[in-house]
C-alpha cells in the first residue's frame, strides 16, 4: 500500500489504521496527483476480517480529500456478513 500510495502522487494519508464496528478494521491510504492536467486521487482500502479480506482501489479526477471523506461515509454505513 504505501509504494502504490507514492506511486500514485503525493501521499496525504499515510496508511492508517481506523476501527470499524464488529472487531473490524479498515486500513487505508490516499494521494493526489496530477493526469492529463487535472488533479487525481488514488485511495487504498483493506478490510481484512476472519475469513478474508477485500482490497479497494478507487481512482479519479477531483480533490482526495473530498473524495476520501465521500467514501468513507458510504463504507460507514455498511455491515459486513461472513
Amino acid at each position: 500500500m504505501p509504494r502504490l500510495a507514492k506511486k500514485n502522487g503525493n501521499v496525504i494519508r499515510q496508511v492508517t489504521e481506523l476501527a470499524l464496528a464488529d472487531s473490524l478494521f479498515e486500513f487505508s491510504a490516499v494521494s493526489q496527483g496530477k493526469r492529463m492536467f487535472r488533479d487525481y486521487y488514488f485511495l487504498q482500502y483493506l478490510l481484512p476480517w476472519k475469513k478474508g479480506m477485500v482490497y479497494l482501489t478507487i481512482e479519479g479526477f477531483g480533490d482526495a480529500a473530498t473524495a476520501a471523506s465521500s467514501f468513507e461515509q458510504i463504507l460507514a454505513t455498511q455491515r459486513w456478513i461472513e
